[in-house]
Formats: C-alpha cells, structure tokens, sequence
C-alpha cells in the first residue's frame, strides 16, 4: 500500500516510544497520521517529544472517537490493543483495514526473520541470539542505536528488535536481503500475522503457559496466536521446539517446515539437549559439543534452556563451536532479570522485575539455595497463581505482596500452607516502598531480598522498566523522588 497522501489513524501510541517507530515511519512516508490514546497528554508526554520533529501529525486523547477513524484508509493497531474491543469490531463492520506496525514489517522486510516467542524467556533468548550472530556478522541494534560506523560494510548484518523495543521500520530502506533480522514477538504481535499469510523463516518457541488471560478471549485463542510463527511456512524454513513441553510436541506434528527441537531431559538425535553438564547440539550427522552448562554466568536451568535455542541457531549459520561457546559464556544476563543490585549488612538484593508470569518467577525462586525474601505482586493478567504460591509456602522465608493481585496471592499462598502444613509469612504491603522497608528489616545476614513481581506493572508503574529501576534505587540506598532510603 502506497502511503503517501493516505489518511492514516494509529491507535494506541503507547509510552516510551511504544508506537512511536511506526508513527516516524508513516509520516515521513508521506502518511496524514491521526494518534489517538485513551492515555492523556502528560502521561505520553516524552514521546509526544521525540515526534515534534514530525508537521503532518494530529492527537486526539482520551475516549476514541468514531471521527477519528471514519475517514481512515487504514488504521494501525498498538499491540496492547484488544483485539475484540468494541472499536475495533466497528472498525471492522465498516469495512476499514486494519494492520499493525509488526505486519507493516514483515510486509516490507527484504530479509530473513528469525523470529522467537514464548511465555517466558524471550528477551534473554534473543539476546542470546543476538550475541552468537553478531559474532559473525555485524551487529545492528535497533533500541534507539545507530549503526557502528567504523564496521564494515562487507559483511552481512544483524539487526534486532521486535517487542524488546524499538521499532526496526527506522532501517528498512537499508535492509538487504542477505541480512538477518531477529524478532522478539509477543502474542499480541503474532495474532496479526494471519491477515498477511507470513511466518518466520526460522520460527523458534520456547514454551507455552497461560498468560494474558486479561486480554485474550481464553487459552486457546493465545495459543493459536503462538502457533501463528509457523502457521506459513514453508518445507525451506526452521521450526525449533521446546521438546520437553507436551503441549509444543502436539503442536509440532503440524508444522510442514524442518523441525529442531532442543531439551534439558533428552538426548536428541537432531537438536540442541543437555547431557551430564555438557550442553550438545546434534545437526546433519554431526555432534557438536559447545560448552559446559556451569561455564554459563547466567543463574537457573531456565537459562540454560535458554541457551538451547542460541547454540542451535549458531550451529545453522555455520558460526565455529569455539565462537558460540564464547558468546553465550560471556553474556551476563539482562537488565531486571534476576540482577544482582547490592549487597548490604551480607544481606544479597536482586532485581527481576521483567516477571511478568508465575513461570518467571518460579525459575527465579529455583535459581537460588539461600534463604529467600520474596517482594511479589502486581496487576492481574487473570492467570492462576496456585503454583506459585505452593513453591513460595515451600521455599521462601518471607513474603511481602504489592500490586492489585496482593489480596489474591495472599489467598493462594494461605491455603498452600494449610495444603502443605507450613506457616511462611505472606502479609500485603501495598507498594515497593513499604515492602522494602519490611523486607530490609526482616532480613539476616546470609539472607536474599528478591523482587520478582510474578504479573505485570501496569497498576502502579508504567512498565517493567520503571518498576525494576526503582527497586535498584531503592536496594542501593539512593534517593528516589528526593528522598533518601
């Protein structure tokens, strides 16, 4: 579609540059763009700011109007935006296309995508992706980076974004076909993809559990979603499976393209497994042995089955052995996943605020032996929590619940003790604040705080990001909002 001249409506800008790409992109293609956000001006304030550069774009706050999208030749979707609201059904009835930034993408991108997605894991995936291309050709990060000029320009490039941040759309008049994109995608990204038939050319799923139940009509609807990174490929493209989730091994016999699976419980005879510490990766009648898994510095087996995916990719672009074991070995985690802040009074603090699911934060739980205080909570994605609250009745010391779900996690956590005979703690402390201050006295030395929120942020912060970097400054005795902690 031809965008110059057409009149254009985004809904949903989101904060922090959410649909900021998209809107640069459509307006410097010639497009009338139309934002229109539920959210107020304030709150999308810096965003508003990194587009006053733009003339040809108008913004409309607050409840939708139908005159913000009557006249539309098409309007683009933020992918918070539920797909079965209300507007977007009269959107539909009155016969306007609908598209989305991720669609715009995949419609355009000369490249081949390696695309990953999941419950749990994505991003420390992806990045650990990332650093075993980049060992071999040139990187090009997408979160509001340009390209290192002193690189060469012989070499094919990597470029990576998708839903862990900024958008790609800002380089595609300079992608080459023998490039290689890689993509974080969401649910919500993925959903879309049926309306332009496309799939990655190298589809990889980490592992699947309920999760946006808030926004999503049931499970199923977010599992077709998920299934949607396969649904159109080809026999010349790559599924890569998680081998040790029943749920992904039924999704795996209909897939039509070449199937690699990777797992921690199975020796495969093509694929990426972990044996006796050793983390193998069996591919075209070769068996490559990269690394030993306690080599990694990232903490918990869930890493090293994020691992998994990053070694298979390595081994299909014909990356040495050698290479790929160096870059994963070195690859020190990522910011507000399970980060070591501080350490006080030989009391251990750690951020892992990108939790967003129970799955998440019962890796994390696992990735320790010592004596753990938990700060959980946040807002309801409408998922259960009873796993959870059993391994946080047995392994935890202490408790402190924030957020709109701390009422309902309380519940969970009281009757797994009553279930399992135990007395663990869980009181409700409303915000960070004062369950840090809680926690910090309660604890001894030996002992570690761990925030890991188990749902997402969106009751009393603006993002994962906000939330995390608050807890460091709170578990680094810094000022925060002026005043000292």
């Amino acid at each position: 579609m031809k965008l110059k001249n057409k009149n254009v409506t985004v809904m949903g800008l989101g904060q922090h540059g959410g649909g900021e790409g998209l809107v640069r992109f459509l307006s410097k293609k010639g497009a009338n763009v139309l934002v229109t956000d539920l959210k107020n001006e304030n709150e999308l304030q810096s965003t508003i700011n990194h587009l006053s550069d733009l003339k040809n774009i108008k913004y409309y706050f607050g409840p939708h109007s139908w005159s913000n999208f009557k006249d539309a030749d098409i309007v683009y979707l933020n992918p918070a935006v539920p797909k079965n609201s209300l507007w977007v059904k009269k959107i539909k009835k009155a016969k306007i296309p609908i598209s989305s930034e991720m669609n715009l993408f995949f419609e355009l991108c000369p490249a081949l995508i390696i695309g990953v997605t999941g419950s749990n894991g994505k991003s420390t995936t992806v990045h650990l992706i990332y650093e075993v291309l980049k060992s071999k050709f040139e990187p090009v990060f997408s979160l509001h980076q340009k390209t290192d000029a002193s690189l060469t320009n012989d070499r094919k490039k990597v470029y990576f974004g998708g839903n862990i941040g900024g958008s790609l759309l800002q380089y595609i008049d300079e992608i080459k076909k023998d490039d290689i994109v890689l993509l974080e995608l969401s649910s919500f990204q993925l959903y879309d993809l049926n309306q332009i038939k496309k799939s990655p050319h190298i589809g990889i799923l980490l592992n699947i559990t309920p999760d946006h139940m808030d926004q999503h009509s049931n499970i199923q609807e977010y599992i077709e979603a998920k299934k949607n990174i396969f649904k159109y490929q080809s026999e010349f493209d790559f599924a890569i499976l998680n081998y040790d989730q029943n749920i992904i091994r039924k999704i795996a016999k209909s897939i039509t393209s070449q199937k690699l699976f990777f797992s921690l419980d199975t020796k495969l005879v093509r694929g990426a497994y972990l044996d006796e510490n050793q983390i193998i990766v069996n591919f075209r009648g070769k068996k490559h042995k990269i690394i030993k898994s306690n080599k990694l510095k990232i903490k918990g087996e869930h890493n090293i089955q994020n691992a998994l995916p990053a070694v298979l990719i390595g081994v299909l672009y014909g990356i040495d052995d050698k290479k790929i074991a160096g870059s994963i070995s070195n690859f020190r985690g990522l910011e507000h996943r399970i980060e070591f802040v501080n350490k006080f009074k030989g009391v251990k603090y750690y951020n892992d605020s990108k939790s967003t699911t129970p799955e998440s934060t019962i890796a994390a739980l696992k990735s320790f032996e010592k004596p753990i205080i938990l700060i959980c909570g946040g807002k309801d994605k409408k998922i259960d929590y009873k796993k959870l609250a059993n391994l946080i009745s047995k392994k935890v010391k202490n408790v402190y619940l924030i957020g709109e779900t701390a009422p309902l996690l309380k519940k969970e956590i009281d009757m797994a003790n009553k279930e399992l005979g135990n007395s663990i703690e869980a009181e409700i402390a409303h915000t960070l604040e004062y369950a840090f201050e809680k926690a910090k006295k309660s604890a001894q030395k030996g002992d570690i705080i761990l925030f890991s929120p188990a749902t997402s942020s969106f009751d009393q912060f603006q993002n994962f990001e906000e939330r995390g970097k608050k807890f460091k400054k709170l578990a680094s005795g810094k000022k925060y909002n002026g005043k000292k902690i």
